[in-house]
């Protein structure tokens, strides 16, 4: 793959000795054109340069291979084949190739210049909340279906090749430059290892690289994203690779129960161990994942500039080192404020060259007024939320008692419908059962989830000005048929109110407690808002 000391520091013990770097005198001019200012840093595959194209009179990339690699003719050639793909990219969150050469002994590829932060680099800080990781899922997505869609595949999906730039700015580096490595393996040091946290179950059998290998791999991004870790990781590369062989991940809402569930079961869908089980493409996983990203509060407008920052005495180069987990020039970085992001002559810039890249920047830039000052729908407290049951049509008195069992966070405890006769409980404005929720003041309702215990159920969501006694006074907001696992009863837009009805209705499942009969049962149910004020 492509350089990705990055990872391999992380996942191979002991790190493999890597071929000495190219070296470059700086000032040097390759093919007449682009200079060598300042070696960034050198990984396995590359040196990095920040470099002048003396043509277009641009601040450029510059990414020399090493001399052992260059040597190869037959990879030389991959290589400059894969670059002339990826050069056809231009998409919006891609990061543009510009050039490829060869000068003397050197072989080279010329590169954007972004200015931001890595993914990777976010993430030290922690989890992202639920919207932004479905924003930069959503770009990334569309960066990977376009670049499908010319025939090109990625193959090294991972935190430190997702750039967060200024103004929600999400941009894909280092397409086609994977595939040009065909040699990777599992068993091959120093490579395929660095990126075992990512990898499909597929390429670790050995079988055909395809786009759904791409899904993958953001899949597990998304993870870590929303969770703060990938969803395999063992003592070994080689160990968290095959658990993916034969384990499904732990649902992202086991450890963040405000995770949306739309939000879980696209990132499972993507996660599935068999590629036909996935999304069909990138775009029916942008499509998942865009419905949860929220609104902006203010935009691309919201990150203004402010003064410029005083430039700071360690070097930005040090920041893209770390990025890319290579050899560094410089001392590490301090994180600066957002404005430096848009500080002209400041160091806040990221040239993207392979994984690694040139950046010191602040890592607030999902955070604040960039992504809307609004918060974040909540699962409500239980102690703020009353139940009660609605049976207009019962034979018997409404069963309350165990209806605090949905709101207790114990997944063993339930509560259940009377059994009834027949499992069709007719049209949905004629017959039915049940769950009132009473909210203690009005919120803005984003969703109300249940855990079905008994399966498949049909849910219809409804909304009153009060506590109706009839099923006519209440009005539908959301429904889901055939529901099973954890069923998301998600409105359109999110609703002021504090009266929701979620309404059992359609066929009931048989009953495993009373032979030929049929009920519902539920073991939880959360509603997640915002305050309305």
């Amino acid at each position: 793959m492509t350089d990705s000391a990055d990872d391999t520091a992380t996942w191979a013990t002991p790190h493999p000795p890597q071929a000495p770097p190219v070296e470059g005198p700086q000032g040097r001019v390759l093919s007449g054109r682009y200079r060598l200012d300042q070696r960034i840093a050198a990984g396995g595959m590359a040196t990095v340069w920040r470099g002048w194209d003396q043509v277009l009179a641009r601040t450029v990339a510059i990414k020399v291979l090493h001399e052992h690699l260059a040597a190869d003719e037959a990879f030389r050639e991959r290589f400059r084949r894969e670059a002339i793909s990826a050069a056809r990219l231009t998409h919006p969150n891609v990061v543009s190739l510009y050039d490829t050469g060869r000068h003397g002994e050197l072989t080279y590829l010329v590169m954007e210049h972004v200015e931001g932060i890595t993914l990777k680099h976010r993430l030290v800080e922690g989890p992202l909340p639920a919207a932004h990781v479905c924003r930069v899922g959503v770009a990334v997505a569309r960066a990977l279906d376009y670049a499908h869609n010319r025939g090109l595949i990625h193959r090294d999906i991972k935190p430190a090749n997702i750039l967060l730039g200024p103004e929600g700015v999400v941009k894909v580096t280092d397409f086609g430059i994977a595939k040009a490595d065909q040699a990777d393996d599992l068993t091959r040091t120093g490579t395929m290892l660095g990126t075992a946290a990512y990898v499909a179950p597929e390429q670790i059998r050995g079988g055909e690289v395809t786009s759904a290998s791409d899904q993958y791999a953001l899949g597990v991004v998304l993870y870590e994203a929303l969770v703060g870790e990938p969803p395999f990781r063992a003592e070994t590369p080689l160990a968290t690779a095959a658990q993916r062989l034969e384990h499904d991940p732990e649902p992202v809402r086991r450890h963040d129960r405000t995770i949306p569930r739309g939000v879980e079961r696209a990132v499972q869908r993507a996660l599935s161990r068999e590629p036909h089980h996935r999304f069909p493409n990138l775009t029916a996983l942008a499509e998942a994942l865009q419905h949860h990203t929220g609104a902006l509060d203010g935009g691309r407008d919201a990150l203004s500039p402010g003064p410029p920052d005083p430039p700071a005495a360690e070097s930005a180069e040090a920041v893209a080192a770390e990025a890319a987990g290579e050899e560094a020039d410089a001392a590490p970085p301090r994180w600066r404020t957002p404005r430096m992001l848009v500080a002209a002559g400041a160091a806040a810039v990221l040239l993207i060259a392979g994984v690694g890249g040139y950046l010191a920047a602040s890592d607030e830039v999902f955070g604040g007024a960039l992504f809307g000052s609004e918060p974040e729908p909540e699962v409500i407290d239980p102690e703020s939320v009353r139940l009660s049951v609605l049976d207009p049509g019962g034979d018997t008195d409404p069963d309350d008692e165990d209806l605090d069992n949905l709101l207790d966070g114990d997944e063993d405890t339930t509560w259940r419908t009377e059994h009834f006769d027949s499992a069709d409980l007719g049209e949905a404005d004629e017959g039915g059962v049940g769950i009132m929720i009473e909210l203690t003041e009005p919120m803005w309702v984003d969703a109300v989830d249940v855990a079905p215990v008994l399966e498949p159920v049909d849910l219809q969501l409804r909304t009153a000005d009060h506590a109706a006694t009839t099923i006519q006074d209440w009005t539908p907001v959301a429904a889901v048929d055939g529901g099973s696992e954890w069923v998301e009863l998600d409105p359109p837009s999110e609703i002021p109110n504090r009266h929701f009805l979620v309404w059992i209705t359609g066929e009931l499942p048989p009953s495993p407690y009373s032979s030929g009969r049929f009920a519902a049962e539920f073991s939880e149910l959360e509603i997640r808002a915002r305050p309305a004020s």
